[in-house]
């Protein structure tokens, strides 16, 4: 089911349909977590603040990815992609393009404040539900 709503995420995400991404991923989430499935939630949390930036959430976006970068499974591929992409790589990639987009004093505090709060368990428990 976790990788079935994963799914259903991406496409949604692809046709432009955030809200049903949004909605796809954070059941995906669920799964994953009640699981314990941490290489998943990770690539999961990844694709949850791409909606996030497309959605102009970028400073939720930010703390969501300082979760998936400081992991210590992150160094792990992104789980069932076409691609050999590192978790961490990927998030790194979508944290530079969101620096770009913030003011560099707002992204600065942003990814700092996110540092101080960067575990799943954290996340799950202030956002995630």
């Amino acid at each position: 089911m976790q990788q079935a709503y994963n799914n259903l995420g991406d496409a949604s995400f692809y046709l432009g349909e955030m809200e049903q991404a949004e909605r796809y991923f954070r059941l995906s989430l669920e799964f994953s977590a009640d699981m314990g499935q941490t290489r998943e939630t990770l690539g999961t949390l990844y694709d949850l603040a791409k909606v996030w930036a497309a959605q102009g959430k970028q400073v939720e976006a930010v703390e969501l990815l300082a979760v998936v970068w400081r992991h210590p499974l992150s160094h792990l591929p992104l789980f069932l992609r076409t691609e050999s992409t590192l978790i961490k790589e990927a998030a790194e990639r979508l944290r530079t393009s969101l620096e770009a987009a913030l003011e560099p004093q707002s992204y600065q505090a942003v990814w700092a404040r996110a540092q101080c709060s960067s575990s799943i368990r954290w996340w799950w428990g202030c956002c995630g539900r």
